[in-house]
């Protein structure tokens, strides 16, 4: 009698844990109180020209930043930038449940093609550090997103490969891109998310770390999932074009800023380029970042798109010729 109430019980157990499982599947996955979540980030950011004949070598990083490990948290924190308004997500949302790993911050500032061999280095304590990692929850990569390096047509996109290839398909990597970067096929396949500047001239390096900061450890706590739609266009304008706060870009920021009051809506990123790249891929493109909802970024990045896409008609502003910019100076 005892043996078939005791069987009874356990069957019930396994019965109340198949049905807790099956109502728990297709549910974000939060994590359990206590329980550290281990996050790496890294920086490779330069703008290059890509018809310049002078490289952009070790010393030219070397003069703005080119740091490694326990070194990157304190100097990122005094440059108020990305890695900044990272850190700051972090100490603001993560409530003691993030471990940081830092990798490499490498920033340049704009030139000619980056050396490959410097850019090689620069790949491998990335990914070195990505797969001696025995636990990785999320990875944060601060670039331009309009590099070029010797003999490599899309770096950012070879890095992205690189680290997809090194952590697997199931870990968030999110990037921060400047607001000219050029997003290319590879880029939107192995990134989770991409966020950008919303301003030119910039005014948001620490905004945009703190944004890209803020879904990714929300990703890997649980509590969203961020899906991404990448919308490229043909499209390629000079500049004047593309100020953020005067026509005919205005609307357009205004019109994301509009979007993200939808709770569903993770960020809204607008990309028009530079025009100073050598790569087939180059254009503008727009990037809707949902909670899980691949239609609704489907929907809002083409929006954003056909509004971008209508400034191919608006002439270009009328420059001045040098002799007209000295009597201006000369005011």
């Amino acid at each position: 009698m005892e043996d078939n109430v005791m069987k009874r019980l356990f069957i019930l157990a396994a019965i109340v844990v198949a049905v807790s499982m099956t109502l728990g599947c297709g549910k974000k996955q939060q994590t359990a109180p206590g329980e550290k979540k281990t996050i790496l980030f890294a920086e490779l950011l330069q703008e290059t020209n890509s018809f310049s004949p002078v490289l952009t070598t070790e010393r030219d990083f070397k003069a703005e930043s080119l740091l490694f490990g326990e070194e990157i948290i304190p100097y990122s924190l005094k440059e108020k930038r990305e890695l900044a308004g990272f850190l700051k997500a972090v100490h603001s949302l993560g409530n003691g449940r993030i471990e940081l790993v830092p990798l490499v911050k490498a920033r340049s500032m704009s030139g000619g093609p980056v050396e490959r061999a410097l850019y090689e280095r620069i790949k491998k304590t990335i990914v070195d550090g990505v797969r001696k990692q025995k636990k990785v929850d999320g990875i944060y990569l601060s670039m331009h997103g309009a590099m070029g390096v010797q003999g490599i047509r899309d770096p950012e996109g070879d890095l992205l490969e690189a680290v997809r290839a090194a952590v697997g398909k199931d870990v968030p990597i999110g990037v921060s891109f400047d607001l000219h970067a050029n997003n290319t096929a590879k880029r939107a396949k192995n990134a989770d998310f991409i966020v950008g500047y919303k301003t030119n001239p910039h005014r948001d390096h620490f905004d945009t770390g703190y944004r890209c900061g803020s879904i990714l450890i929300k990703a890997a706590l649980g509590e969203v999932k961020p899906v991404m739609t990448v919308t490229k266009m043909r499209l390629l304008k000079g500049g004047g074009m593309n100020i953020d706060f005067i026509s005919p870009f205005r609307k357009i920021f205004k019109r994301m800023k509009a979007m993200e009051k939808d709770p569903a809506v993770l960020d809204m990123s607008f990309f028009p380029v530079h025009i100073w790249l050598d790569d087939p891929e180059l254009g503008y493109s727009t990037v809707a970042v949902t909670d899980g909802d691949k239609t609704l970024a489907k929907k809002l990045a083409e929006e954003i798109a056909d509004m971008a896409w209508a400034v191919r008609e608006v002439p270009h502003p009328k420059g001045s010729t040098p002799e007209e910019g000295i009597e201006i100076a000369r005011k």
